[in-house]
């Protein structure tokens, strides 16, 4: 990957919404995606999006994989699927759960239609997963949006009846300010992290828009120290937005932290998972994860 594209993580879906908070900060952006097949974001059109997939040729498989773990998820209600992903190896087998005689047989038989076995394939459990993780983002989104619509025409129907807006909350809630990331939250960077290693993607500028996710990396790294001043190197690499946005003090929407870690030694320490022990010392800086908040 060129390192001089900042990359949006630990995503593979970006909203609508999303993009056009990203797009106010930054011109072109990496995203990673899990299979050959994805396509580059909606959003405005001056921000450019760079994707990084794996080489295609099993997307059928990924899809297959993808219908059978929601399949399970909807017959146990979706309330053991955290727990279970949970309670396996972040590399093992896939056919130690879920218990869908379909997908067990599938993956024993061989995970890449070449008949090699799951087990020979670490990056399978991460990509599945991140599929599902991506198909829950965008129903998320999907769902705010329609709560959004519901709850416009519920105040209209105020307007009608009282003959002025009231400016109280819908009776149907909402999930503005859902945030992603604080979903299974250790296991999406493990995976995330995982396939940036295999695409060879050690881009040393993160960006994220997740609170916990910042919470996370603060778990893995220790304390993220905010950057006061860009380098001139990276005020030249990236947009002048942020160095003005850093010059102008608090208020902001955006901080920018760094990492004592290089760019792939980072990623394997996430991609090892909170538990494991660092086997990478912390020296001088040399990542930076970017964090566009809310203004």
């Amino acid at each position: 990957m060129n390192p001089l594209i900042p990359v949006y993580f630990p995503f593979t879906y970006v909203s609508p919404a999303t993009a056009a908070r990203l797009g106010r900060w930054f011109d072109r952006l990496g995203l990673l995606a899990p299979a050959a097949d994805a396509s580059a974001p909606p959003g405005p059109a001056s921000l450019a999006w760079r994707l990084y997939t794996p080489p295609p040729g099993d997307e059928a498989l990924l899809d297959e994989l993808e219908a059978e773990w929601r399949q399970w998820a909807e017959m146990h209600a979706g309330a053991d699927l955290a727990a279970v992903l949970a309670a396996r190896e972040a590399d093992g087998p896939f056919a130690a759960a879920p218990a869908i005689s379909s997908l067990r047989s599938r993956i024993r038989a061989g995970a890449d239609g070449r008949g090699a076995d799951a087990r020979t394939d670490p990056l399978l459990t991460a990509r599945v997963f991140l599929r599902l993780a991506h198909g829950l983002d965008r129903d998320q989104d999907a769902l705010g949006e329609q709560l959004q619509q519901v709850a416009d025409l519920e105040r209209q129907m105020r307007r009608q009846i009282d003959g002025e807006v009231t400016a109280g909350p819908s009776t149907l809630g909402s999930l503005a300010g859902h945030d992603p990331g604080a979903v299974l939250t250790e296991r999406r960077l493990a995976a995330w992290a995982r396939l940036a290693l295999a695409l060879e993607a050690a881009a040393d500028v993160l960006v994220t828009d997740s609170p916990a996710v910042m919470a996370a990396l603060a778990e893995h790294v220790g304390l993220l120290d905010p950057v006061q001043a860009l380098s001139p190197e990276e005020v030249r690499r990236l947009p002048r937005a942020l160095s003005e946005a850093l010059a102008s003090g608090a208020g902001t929407a955006v901080t920018v932290h760094g990492v004592p870690l290089p760019p792939a030694a980072f990623l394997q320490r996430l991609a090892a998972g909170p538990r494991a022990r660092p086997d990478t010392p912390a020296g001088p800086e040399c990542c930076r994860v970017i964090f566009i908040g809310d203004a």
